[in-house]
């Protein structure tokens, strides 16, 4: 294996009806790791996760109903040495907001620490819940001595104040993170171009991409 991973991240609200050309879709992505926001949360909320995964030629790993609707997923190649659901505390949301995370590892001994996140609408809320996910990564990277990234819907675009100030920890933590995930052995500077992301207010762009 190279040391590249392959991380995809992929919002399924308003696309689950579809769920064969989803499954499809997601397959076609060849990912090494999938970062979902949108699954089911209620009714029969595990089988139908693990349905879309096993269509999609995946495994599931954690989330869904049990994470607000936020799940990791994972092809065979990946061996999950560690999984998680991590609460963030609601308040524009009662019932609360969480983060799916998960410590890959690879052929090779290589390592990885993922998060799939779905912030809420209210700016102070995301950066309150951005410092806790931050502490969480930092704190599993330096456990498992691997590099760590964080992906998915974060309610704002690239210039909104969550996304500048990721990673809101030290330059030495800084320096092994990724917003996205490519070569596990080396992170870009803190200062690298963040990617697009839609926002909560005047959206440009709908989930599958109409403006």
């Amino acid at each position: 294996m190279t040391d590249r991973v392959r991380l995809a991240t992929v919002q399924l609200r308003g696309l689950l009806r579809g769920g064969a050309d989803v499954a499809a879709s997601l397959g076609a992505l060849d990912a090494d790791v999938v970062c979902v926001q949108g699954t089911p949360r209620w009714v029969r909320w595990r089988t139908r996760c693990a349905a879309l995964a096993r269509r999609a030629g995946l495994v599931y790993v954690t989330g869904g109903g049990s994470a607000s609707g936020t799940m990791l997923l994972c092809s065979p190649r990946a061996f999950v040495a560690h999984r998680e659901d991590f609460p963030l505390p609601g308040i524009a949301q009662p019932a609360g907001r969480s983060l799916a995370i998960a410590v890959f590892s690879f052929t090779g001994g290589q390592q990885l620490v993922v998060g799939s996140v779905r912030l809420g609408r209210a700016a102070g809320e995301r950066l309150r819940h951005l410092d806790l996910i931050a502490r969480r990564l930092v704190s599993l990277g330096r456990k498992y001595s691997a590099p760590y990234a964080l992906a998915g819907d974060l309610h704002e675009p690239a210039a909104g104040r969550a996304g500048a100030t990721w990673p809101p920890c030290s330059p030495a933590a800084a320096n092994r993170s990724r917003r996205v995930a490519g070569p596990a052995s080396r992170a870009p500077p803190a200062s690298s171009p963040a990617p697009r992301s839609g926002p909560a207010q005047a959206p440009r762009r709908t989930v599958c991409g109409r403006p």
